[in-house]
C-alpha cells in the first residue's frame, strides 16, 4: 500500500483530494492543514465522491509531525510564501520520495535554490504542477511544433490573474518549443494591485517576453473586463485559436490554405488529473509534468521581472521577496 500525503486543504488541495479518491491503486491517504475550516472543506468535498476500494483510509491532521515515517508522494499545495518552510519540515520528519508541487513555487530567490540542494541530498524527484502538459489538445499540439521552433503565444482576456498565473502560460511555451530562455519586458503592466488574498498583489497590462529562437509571449489581463481568456498560438503552418472554458479549438493551417477549422476538446479539472499524476509516478517513477530544475529556472526568470514590476510602482516587497501566490 502507497502513502500519499497532500498538505494544505483548501480550494486547491480540496480538488487534488478529489483525485486522489479515483486513483486505481491501493494508498492510504493524509491530509495536513492547521486550519479546521479548510480540513472540513475537505472532507465535505470527498464525501461527494464514490467510495473507492483502493483508498485503505484517509487521515485528516493538523501537523507535519503527526506524519507518517515513509512517504511514497506528497503534494504541497499551500501558498507561495508558506511552501519552502513546509518542504524544511517535511523532510525532518519523514523520508519523501515523490514531491508534487503547485505554483508559483516560492517567493524568495534564495528558496529556490535552498530547495534544490534539499531535493538533491534527499533524493527526492520533485516536479510542478503545470497541468497544461496533461491536456490531450496540447499533446496533439505539440506533436505539430518542432523543437525549439518560433512561436508567437498569446493570452488575452478579462482580469484573469496574470501575477499568479503568467507561470501556467510561460511553462506551456516552454512545454511546446521546448526553449526555456526567456527575456521578460514589463513596461505594459499598468497596474499593480491587492489581489483577492490578503497580503498578495495582481498585475493588470501587458507582460511580454521573448526567447532566443524568436518566440515571442504576449500576457495581457484588462481589469475592468470580465471576458474569458482566449490562447493563440501562431507558427509558419499553423494557427490555433483555443477558448478553453469553451472547449473550443479554431484551427487553421498553410496546408489547408488557413481556412478554420472548429473542432471541441475537454479541459480536465484538477480532480479529474492528480489520480493520474500519481499513478505514473508511482508505477513509472516520472509523470508528464515540469521537472522541478526546468520549472526553477522558468521561475526565477520571470521573478526577477516580477520584482521590477514592483520597484517600477514604487512597491516594497516582503525581504526581498515577491507577494504573489
Amino acid at each position: 500500500m502507497y502513502k500519499i500525503v497532500l498538505i494544505g486543504a483548501g480550494q486547491l488541495g480540496s480538488r487534488h483530494l478529489q483525485g486522489l479518491l479515483n486513483i486505481k491503486l491501493p494508498v492510504s491517504i493524509e491530509v495536513v492543514d492547521p486550519s479546521k475550516d479548510s480540513l472540513e472543506l475537505a472532507k465535505q468535498r470527498a464525501g461527494g465522491m464514490e467510495i473507492n476500494a483502493n483508498v485503505k483510509e484517509i487521515v485528516y491532521k493538523t501537523a507535519l509531525d503527526d506524519l507518517s515515517p515513509e512517504v511514497d508522494i506528497a503534494i504541497i499545495a499551500s501558498t507561495s510564501n508558506t511552501r519552502f518552510r513546509i518542504i524544511e519540515k517535511l523532510v525532518s520528519v519523514a523520508r519523501v520520495k515523490n514531491l508534487v508541487l503547485e505554483k508559483i513555487l516560492f517567493q524568495c530567490e534564495k528558496e529556490y535554490e535552498l530547495t534544490s540542494k534539499i531535493l538533491v541530498e534527499n533524493n527526492i524527484n520533485c516536479w510542478v504542477n503545470c497541468s497544461r502538459r496533461l491536456f490531450p489538445v496540447y499533446q496533439d499540439i505539440k506533436k505539430l511544433v518542432k523543437t525549439n521552433e518560433k512561436l508567437t503565444y498569446t493570452v488575452l482576456g478579462g482580469e484573469w490573474g496574470l501575477a499568479c498565473n503568467a507561470i501556467h502560460f510561460i511553462d506551456h511555451l516552454n512545454f511546446l518549443n521546448s526553449a526555456d530562455d526567456f527575456a521578460f519586458e514589463y513596461s505594459g503592466i499598468s497596474d499593480v494591485f491587492e489581489s483577492k488574498r490578503k497580503g498578495f498583489y495582481e498585475f493588470a497590462g501587458t507582460l511580454k517576453a521573448t526567447q532566443p529562437n524568436g518566440s515571442e509571449l504576449f500576457l495581457h489581463s484588462r481589469k475592468t473586463s470580465t471576458a474569458g481568456v482566449q490562447i493563440q498560438i501562431l507558427s509558419d503552418s499553423f494557427f490555433w485559436q483555443i477558448d478553453e472554458l469553451r472547449g473550443q479549438l479554431i484551427t487553421s493551417s498553410r496546408e489547408n490554405n488557413w481556412t478554420p477549422l472548429i473542432s471541441t476538446f475537454n479541459s480536465p479539472y484538477q480532480s479529474q488529473l492528480t489520480n493520474l499524476i500519481c499513478e505514473s509516478i508511482l508505477l513509472d517513477n516520472e509523470v508528464q509534468l515540469t521537472k522541478y530544475e526546468t520549472s526553477q529556472k522558468l521561475h526565477l526568470q520571470m521573478l526577477d521581472a516580477f520584482l521590477r514590476i514592483f520597484d517600477n510602482k514604487s512597491l516594497k516587497t516582503v525581504d526581498g521577496g515577491c507577494p504573489i501566490t
